[in-house]
């Protein structure tokens, strides 16, 4: 599939905690570049990285194929260790596809831990983080995490979602992710209102 890793041109770390192989998986194909999130950079110095994501200039690095986007209204330069919403999205536009890790999980039929978590089958569900620490501290967040989303959903001809950890959704992913959106409203709304109580 990679010629055996010569034809790997970047590998690309776009959530925060999601660390544990790039030190393996650069011991075996280390002629890629790497690129990763400031916290790949601050934590894993074995790796040469080449560019860091939070630097617009590195995001762009793949257009027009892949388009790359930090949500907003969650940390990402300095993340706290249960923050699993934030990252940054990727956009692969010939297989009309986004990669966005933990932020929105899909299950087609979530086992025992994942409902008790409010995962529901065949169901969009945003990562339970956005009740704690997801979520940056002033009130407008909520509702820049909301709007970071719909205009992913306005700007990008999406088909299909790649999520870590459950399933992925193939065919139908905009509809659905936009669906997710409109039901986490009264969320967003909640969520806007304990941060203004608590500023």
């Amino acid at each position: 599939l990679t010629d055996g890793g010569r034809i790997i041109e970047s590998v690309i770390g776009t959530h925060s905690f999601h660390t544990t192989h790039f030190e393996a998986f650069h011991k075996s194909y280390p002629d890629a570049d790497y690129y990763g999130t400031p916290r790949h950079l601050k934590n894993i110095k074995k790796i040469d990285w080449k560019g860091d994501l939070s630097d617009p200039s590195t995001r762009r690095k793949w257009n027009p194929d892949v388009e790359i986007r930090i949500t907003e209204g969650s940390e990402f330069i300095n993340p706290y260790p249960s923050n699993r919403l934030s990252s940054a999205w990727v956009f692969h536009k010939p297989s009309k596809t986004i990669h966005i890790n933990d932020t929105v999980m899909y299950a087609e039929d979530p086992g025992f831990l994942f409902r008790m978590i409010g995962v529901k089958k065949q169901k969009m569900t945003i990562h339970p983080s956005i009740h704690g620490y997801g979520l940056k501290d002033h009130p407008e967040a909520p509702f820049e995490f909301r709007d970071f989303v719909n205009k992913a959903i306005i700007d990008w001809d999406f088909d299909n979602m790649v999520m870590a950890h459950v399933d992925n959704k193939l065919g139908g992913a905009k509809e659905l992710l936009k669906e997710t959106v409109e039901e986490y409203e009264p969320v967003f709304k909640r969520l806007h209102t304990i941060k203004k109580m608590i500023q």
